[in-house]
């Protein structure tokens, strides 16, 4: 009868089919003799060559409760991975997150079993143990979240893969910017204390989105330093053997100007820009349109006018080598990437392609940290000359406000009914229309005092999804605010939206990121917004869109000014209304809206931009001069509507 000992006696002498033969034969019944005869059976079948034998016999060590276990899996997964067996590999997510979760390689080639099979999404429970320091795995972990489409799903598995690799810093910084949109305070305050770990902190900063980093931080200079989407373009930079090297501007001619973007579609930079995009000279600017938006944005552009249409050239389907060709074979001047380091943005083109002068604008509110750029086209109150070393680019200020704004496809917004947008009558009620990722503890702290001088008002908070209504309600508890002085609305139409603005006494800014497009929606709706004086762009734009439609009254000096200017228009209303009425009044004269004269000015900008080119000058500050100030109304209320935005 075979046993044990005579397979181990065989396998000793050599003899290794006799071995293999009596392993075959052989029956224990006792798990760790079991255990040891698969052991001696996976390293037979490993010498004769069997090597998918070999992982089988050790996958059921693994599978057992001997002390080889882990030891066998690691030898399994090996064997699996060298043969290409990777539906065997797949199917090893749980038993390697029960032995193996902190093995690295173990880890890595099982994912990347599930990555090739399309099935990345399986990774969940140990996606974490990949090395992010690595670029294989870095790679992983990158298309890992790519891959994802069940939001809170997501945020329970990165949940719980930074409580069990708490070293991971990519995954850390992944939750991070989550967390902000959910208003989930202990994982920001978590991530703001491990930034000033010794070593790890400088990992993790490494790891950070752009877009979070300014909604964190308003400490410029902290801003400014490399970040994941930065670093991403260096190394891409790196890899290019020979990059292009620029094209002289054409000494003469009409300036062609290419805005590169992937928001050419239903969204709040285009609603801005659209205005814009069609006051602009064609008798002196050749204007094309790279359109990189995704598969849809057609349908939104055919209502456009038909020589705005013909200046699209779809470019998401081509290659970013192809891009850069075309860049190059057209003839571009000036190319304008509206994106900066936000979502779908091809900042390898812009960074590589050979454009005489490039331009950020609009997209990214901060620095574009390290894309090849000549200027970033800002305003004197969101960069003021204390900014400018924390940028690469040069700065070309336009002089009334950076941001575009449309009236085309705005109606004229009458207050509605409080009854009908779920307001209450008879109170006086502040509003927040912000995305949520905007509210931190600051804004609550501040909001907070507000609410406690002012007893009977309430706060609308628009745009918070239930899991970020409840933790607002926890946070404002925590100041001493009584959940029933806060009403929340989930995303609502913008027509709902706009309705719900309208109805509202005052909208209170955020402070470290202030509303940008929906500070201009406030005030077309007739509603001041109370801001402060920020620290950096993303945090200075109400203020540059205030005094720009000629109310620099709402503008406070600091948090105990914007608390006392809170509370004196709670008390006062009649100087609230006084507010309205010249809001009204400005709208149809001041600059804000103002698209003809926008335009005119960001033109100055682009041929001051090309005539230091043109002379063989580097790029440099720009400061455009204001034309003079407008007499009569440029538009009426009874011609709000149109368009086609």
């Amino acid at each position: 009868m075979a046993t044990l000992e005579l397979v181990l006696s065989a396998y000793q002498s050599g003899d290794l089919a006799e071995a293999l033969a009596l392993a075959d034969a052989t029956q224990e019944t006792e798990p760790d003799r079991i255990a040891d005869l698969d052991f001696l059976t996976g390293g037979i079948r490993l010498k004769v060559g069997d090597r998918a034998g070999a992982a089988k016999a050790f996958l059921k060590v693994a599978q057992s409760t001997s002390l080889k276990a882990s030891d066998c899996l690691v030898i399994a997964i090996d064997l699996l991975f060298a043969e290409g067996q990777f539906e065997a590999l797949a199917g090893l997510v749980d038993l390697v997150a029960k032995r193996l979760a902190d093995h690295q390689t173990a880890v890595f080639k099982v994912v990347t079993a599930l990555s090739t099979l399309g099935r990345l999404a399986e990774a969940h429970a140990i996606i974490g143990g990949l090395d992010c320091q690595k670029r294989p795995h870095l790679n992983l972990l990158i298309a890992f979240l790519a891959t994802s489409t069940d939001r809170d799903g997501l945020y329970v598995v990165l949940l719980a893969n930074a409580a069990r690799y708490p070293d991971n810093a990519f995954l850390l910084a992944a939750l991070v910017q989550r967390a902000q949109e959910r208003c989930d305070f202990a994982v920001t305050d978590h991530f703001a204390a491990r930034l000033q770990e010794p070593g790890f902190g400088e990992r993790l900063a490494a790891f950070e989105l752009g877009l979070a980093r300014i909604i964190r931080t308003d400490d410029e200079r902290e801003a400014a330093k490399p970040f994941f989407g930065a670093l991403e373009v260096m190394r891409h930079r790196a890899q290019v053997a020979e990059p292009l090297s620029r094209r002289m501007i054409r000494p003469q001619g009409r300036l062609r100007i290419a805005y590169f973007s992937s928001d050419f579609r239903l969204h709040p930079m285009m609603t801005l820009i659209y205005d814009a995009l069609l006051q602009h000279d064609r008798s002196r600017f050749d204007i094309f349109l790279l359109c990189n938006s995704p598969a849809g944005s057609e349908a939104y552009q055919s209502t456009w006018p038909e020589q705005l249409r013909g200046e699209v050239v779809r470019v998401r389907d081509l290659s970013s080598a192809a891009i850069i060709e075309w860049i190059r074979q057209n003839e571009v001047d000036i190319l304008v990437d509206l994106n900066g380091h936000t979502a779908r943005a091809r900042l390898d083109v812009t960074d590589l392609c050979d454009a005489p002068i490039k331009v950020t604008y609009m997209g990214f509110p901060g620095a574009v940290v390290g894309v090849d750029l000549d200027y970033a086209i800002t305003d004197p109150i969101i960069t003021p000359d204390s900014s400018k070393p924390h940028y690469q680019e040069k700065l070309c200020r336009l002089p009334e406000t950076y941001m575009a704004n449309s009236i085309s496809g705005r109606t004229w917004q009458k207050k509605a009914s409080r009854e009908v947008v779920g307001l209450p009558s008879g109170r006086f009620v502040f509003g927040s229309f912000n995305g949520s990722q905007k509210i931190d503890r600051q804004a609550i702290r501040i909001w907070s005092q507000i609410l406690k001088r002012v007893p009977e008002a309430v706060l609308s908070i628009s745009c918070a999804r239930p899991t970020v209504a409840d933790n607002l309600r926890v946070a404002f508890a925590q100041q001493g605010i009584d959940a029933g002085r806060l009403i929340f609305f989930d995303n609502s139409p913008l027509a709902e939206f706009l309705a719900r603005m309208s109805a509202t006494d005052l909208v209170l800014d955020t402070f470290i990121y202030n509303g940008h497009t929906t500070t201009s929606d406030a005030l077309w709706a007739g509603v001041p917004v109370l801001t402060k004086k920020g620290r950096a762009f993303a945090g200075r734009v109400s203020e540059s869109l205030l005094k720009a439609v000629g109310l620099p009254e709402l503008v406070a000096q600091d948090a105990d000014d914007f608390v006392a200017r809170a509370v004196e228009f709670a008390e006062h209303p009649n100087r609230l209304e006084e507010l309205r009425v010249r809001l009204r009044t400005q709208i149809l004269i001041a600059p804000l809206f103002d698209a003809e004269r926008f335009t005119r000015h960001l033109e100055r900008g682009y041929e001051m931009m090309a005539e230091r080119a043109r002379a063989g000058l580097a790029p440099d500050h720009l400061d455009v001069p204001a034309l003079p100030a407008r007499k009569q109304p440029f538009f009426t209320p009874q011609e709000a509507g149109h368009g086609n935005v």
